[in-house]
């Protein structure tokens, strides 16, 4: 999602290439989250808080 990425490193951090946005973040967590759940049957809950936003508002 633009500049946002999922770590080569670890799957659990996202990495910004440089002009990732707080949108393009929150889109790929969406995505991981549903692709893992689809091939795995587990859902993911983030461990991060947001700033000003609950996840259960923005996921």
């Amino acid at each position: 999602m633009g500049d946002a990425e999922v770590s080569a490193v670890h799957a659990n951090f996202i990495i910004n290439r440089g002009s990732a946005t707080a949108a393009d973040v929150i889109e790929l967590v969406r995505r991981v989250r549903a692709r893992v759940e689809q091939a795995q049957g587990v859902k993911l809950e983030p461990e991060v808080l947001l700033y000003g936003k609950q996840w259960k508002d923005v996921l």
